[in-house]
């Protein structure tokens, strides 16, 4: 069963230049979507024709749903429901009605297209014919891209030049229906013969051993049993030789029917993509310069336009609905698969600004001359903390503010900053070690000055006491 796609949302497109399309996503009524992006991009169909907004749609087209705006504005489209295709579809068909009001084949062929339009919603059913791109049987659904003005075109021919003659008198007269028939009634043909035991040999035996008993008879029997003998042996050699030659006309048919299901099978194999070369020259050839077509390829239903002798086909899948400039890709030619932008001109990827890498250092003079004048200079301990301090601010904020796209960027900045706390430790080392020097010099120098100086006698205060002491000895009682 066809998945329900009423309620199916379509994202839409803005290309530059050429207007707005519709998108396909993965189970999307692709017909209906081709016949949109063809009218508008050929500017008989606007946005507002199948944008969201506040109406009911026309019973005519088999569905009365009622849809509520999205957007703002005619030209901002945002996307459009299965609905919108239908009503578009069937504004695009009523209005070739009304222009060729006396044509009796366009009335006729535009009533069986709003007959068949809602069914659209689920998927088309067509059948190609390898013969030519224009190839299908015609049915009322295809019909409805003759009632909007549109041709379908295919790309899956064959001709002998590409495939043989014998392919091509094998497949060329048929089309898919009627190939895959076919090679089924092959297939069972030679699986019935293989498995079917064989007869010929057998009765040609049993007509031979016919034929010596009775001339054994005849011999014992007398002249007249002879007669009859010989009549009867040349009636089963007859017989016998009919019998053979049919059984070779079998094997005729049975090897010519090995043979054409070998080359049926072939062709679908090699020719999976339902695209041949001389398919897309023959659908170059045939379409004028500047015109758009329904293309089949794939069971799928795309647009394809002809440019300066160089077939496109319009780019909606869903993927690309943010990258504008991926607009039509490029069929056939040399440049096949090719994305062009809405001038037509190649796709060029968008190239990231970032600066380029850096390649990492570990060298102490590369990091240091990397890093800010005043960071490995200081004057004192107190300096140096507020240095480092403010250094280490200023690489956090640094670090923080740019973006590093790639893993060699981030190597070489952690690297840089490594660098630098490495050379800072050895300075403070170095630092340090120069000071505890000077202070074991200074020590060791006062040291040396106080063992070398003569200290004060300590014999006059006792000469003093002693002389003291001896006036007063002198003392009269």
């Amino acid at each position: 069963m066809a998945p329900d796609v009423s309620d199916t949302f379509f994202a839409t497109k803005k290309i530059p230049g050429a207007g707005t399309i519709v998108l396909q996503n993965t189970n999307g009524p692709c017909p209906l979507i081709a016949i949109v992006n063809a009218c508008a991009l050929r500017g008989t169909l606007a946005p507002r024709d199948f944008l969201l907004h506040d109406a009911a749609v026309d019973d005519s087209i088999g569905t009365t749903t009622t849809m509520t705006t999205t957007t703002g504005s005619e030209e901002d489209v945002g996307g459009v429901h299965v609905d919108g295709l239908l009503r578009a579809v069937s504004n695009v068909i009523m209005k070739r009605q009304a222009k060729d009001a006396e044509d009796a084949n366009v009335q006729r062929t535009c009533a069986d297209a709003l007959e068949a339009l809602p069914s659209t919603a689920r998927g088309m059913d067509v059948n190609v014919k390898f013969s030519t791109c224009d190839g299908f049987e015609y049915t009322s659904a295809i019909g409805i891209f003759d009632a909007c003005d549109l041709m379908l075109k295919h790309a899956w021919v064959v001709s002998a030049e590409e495939h043989g003659e014998a392919t091509r008198d094998a497949v060329g007269r048929a089309s898919y229906n009627a190939l895959v028939e076919r090679l089924i009634d092959l297939r069972t043909r030679v699986e019935e013969s293989s498995r079917a035991p064989s007869t010929a040999t057998g009765s040609v035996d049993s007509a031979a051993g016919v034929s010596g008993s009775s001339g054994k008879d005849v011999v014992v029997g007398g002249d007249g049993d002879d007669e009859y003998s010989r009549e009867r042996a040349a009636s089963s050699s007859t017989a016998g030789g009919h019998r053979a030659a049919d059984n070779d006309d079998e094997s005729d048919k049975l090897a010519r029917a090995m043979h054409e299901l070998m080359i049926i099978e072939d062709f679908l194999d090699s020719t999976r993509g339902q695209l041949t070369q001389t398919g897309v020259a023959e659908m170059r050839d045939t379409m004028r310069d500047g015109a758009y077509v329904i293309f089949f390829r794939n069971n799928h239903f795309s647009l394809a336009h002809k440019r300066d002798e160089q077939l496109y086909t319009l780019v909606t899948d869903q993927g690309y609905l943010h990258e504008p400039d991926v607009v039509w890709e490029c069929l056939g030619g040399a440049r096949d698969g090719e994305f062009v932008t809405a001038t037509f001109t190649p796709f060029q990827a968008h190239v990231s600004s970032a600066p380029p890498p850096r390649a990492p250092t570990s060298t102490v003079e590369s990091s240091s001359a990397a890093l800010p004048a005043d960071f490995l200079r200081t004057s004192s301990d107190d300096e140096r903390r507020a240095a480092d301090s403010a250094n280490a601010s200023t690489l956090t904020e640094a670090f923080a503010s740019a973006t590093i796209d790639t893993d060699a960027d981030y190597a070489a900045a952690l690297q840089l900053q490594f660098d630098a706390e490495d050379e800072e430790r050895r300075r403070r080392e170095a630092a340090n070690a120069t000071e505890r020097q000077r202070v074991v010099a200074n020590l060791g120098a006062s040291r040396a000055q106080s063992s070398t100086t003569i200290p004060p006698s300590r014999t006059t205060p006792s000469h003093k006491n002693k002389s003291k002491s001896k006036s007063s000895d002198c003392v009269v009682q």
